[in-house]
């Protein structure tokens, strides 16, 4: 066997083996006998038809047969010798009999690339932080009032403290257009998406009028004519800010400056909850910049195909879904990420990073808490889960950089429209248009149709 590797880069390698006839030979010989023990012919007793015989009727599809075992054990032998150490699926690019009667082949293969940890204490990010201005806190506070307002039906709309359901009909002229028509939509007349026309023209409506009214539908916001109808109202009392509000909300120690201060922080923690993305997106790619090398294709596919099986995960996906577009826009990510994931192993075995039992215990706790499954049936499948330990490790690597980080301080104000987008939508941590935290634990207890 002659072999020959070639390096085509860095981590894409090819391996050229020629075979003489007589190394190829055996393994012709194997798939014949092979196939002569299962084989029964008219005047020969099963397993005893000659091999002649055999390879005139048999021969193309068991020389195939023998062509592909040769392929495999002489590229594991040749691999061996060579101390070829492949990643992923090798592929076979060439393949071809020599004139003697041998065989030559090609396979190309993938090796890990040869990183040298560099620099990854210090990183460089921003650590973008958000001053609350009172607007914000009021508007939050608001909520909380909407949280525990109460209901009762009423006539006429007088002021935007009601809640209505309407009716919108599509027009065309004085017609009514049957098949295009929203029912029951309910709105909240204090809320700021309400259009500012709409809500003019329902204060002072009764249940049961209607007027007609100019809206923006559509992906173009081209306006269109709608027929509205009031059909139910109700009136929303609010219930003052005060002591009594916060005891509802917090329990019955708690005062007024007490629901200050709790949707205070509960800002103050959505926005660091944030903007952290962003920060550890910045770190990521200050180490990256740090590292250049090439990755392989094998990760960069395991990564691509991941992100494919999340968003199934996420939402159902159209018919004409394009995966291969997909692919191709989410390549530079999917480079990133598997370069990430590379160099963060390195620290974690350079910094003897470990799953340590408090980890496990803690994880446990959160999802206890949060799915009501038992804390020790959890925490027993989380020490026997490798994904589990993989993730304590990739937080502890990632917090491992925060630690040792150069960190400049940002407001949020001071940064552009689409980096202050970027902080919001940064790798991993995806920010909730449903208001703030505190507001969420808040408004547990009451159930409001208004909302």
């Amino acid at each position: 066997m002659e072999s020959t590797i070639r390096q085509n880069s860095s981590i894409k390698h090819e391996l050229d083996i020629t075979l003489s006839k007589d190394e190829l030979e055996p393994y012709f010989t194997s798939v014949f006998k092979e196939a002569q023990k299962n084989i029964s012919m008219k005047g020969f007793r099963k397993g005893h038809v000659p091999l002649n015989m055999i390879k005139k009727m048999y021969g193309a599809s068991l020389e195939s047969e023998a062509v592909e075992e040769a392929v495999q054990q002489e590229f594991a032998k040749a691999a061996q010798k060579e101390d070829v150490r492949p990643i992923g699926t090798p592929s076979i690019t060439h393949i071809h009999r020599t004139e003697s009667g041998g065989l030559h082949f090609t396979v190309d293969y993938e090796v890990m690339p040869q990183v040298t940890l560099g620099e990854y204490k210090g990183l460089p990010a921003r650590k973008i932080f958000h001053v609350i201005e009172e607007s914000e806190l009021q508007s939050e506070l608001e909520r909380v009032r909407e949280n525990f307002a109460t209901n009762e039906e009423a006539e006429q709309i007088t002021d935007e403290n009601y809640s209505v359901v309407i009716d919108l009909q599509r027009t065309e002229g004085e017609n009514l257009v049957e098949d295009n028509a929203m029912r029951d939509v309910r709105l909240y007349l204090r809320r700021p998406d309400v259009n500012p026309e709409l809500k003019s023209l329902l204060i002072n409506t009764k249940v049961g009028d209607t007027f007609r009214i100019d809206l923006p539908t559509g992906e173009n916001q081209e306006l269109n004519n709608y027929e509205v109808t009031v059909k139910e109202i109700q009136h929303i009392i609010l219930p003052e800010l005060d002591d009594e509000l916060a005891k509802k909300g917090l329990g019955e120690e708690a005062t007024l400056e007490d629901l200050h201060e709790y949707v205070r922080q509960g800002i103050t923690a959505e926005y660091d909850r944030r903007y952290n993305g962003y920060f550890r997106d910045e770190l990521i790619n200050a180490l990256l910049e740090r590292h250049e090398f090439e990755v392989p294709e094998t990760f960069v596919s395991e990564v691509l195909r991941s992100f494919g099986e999340d968003m199934k995960k996420d939402k159902q996906l159209p018919k004409d879904f394009d995966q291969a577009k997909f692919n191709e826009e989410m390549r530079p990510t999917a480079e990133k990420t598997a370069k990430w994931a590379l160099l963060r192993e390195m620290i974690i075995e350079k910094e003897g990073l470990r799953a340590e039992e408090a980890d496990y215990e803690g994880l446990a706790d959160i999802e206890a808490q949060r799915t009501g499954i038992d804390y020790e049936t959890l925490l027993n499948y989380f020490k026997k889960t490798d994904k589990i330990r993989d993730r304590i490790l990739a937080e502890k690597s990632l917090q491992f950089l925060e630690d040792y980080a150069t960190i400049q301080e940002v407001e949020d104000r001071e940064l552009t429209a689409l980096e202050a987008l970027q902080g919001g939508e940064s790798a991993g941590d995806t920010a909730t248009d449903e208001g703030t935290a505190e507001t969420a634990t808040v408004e547990a207890g009451t159930e409001d149709e208004s909302k």
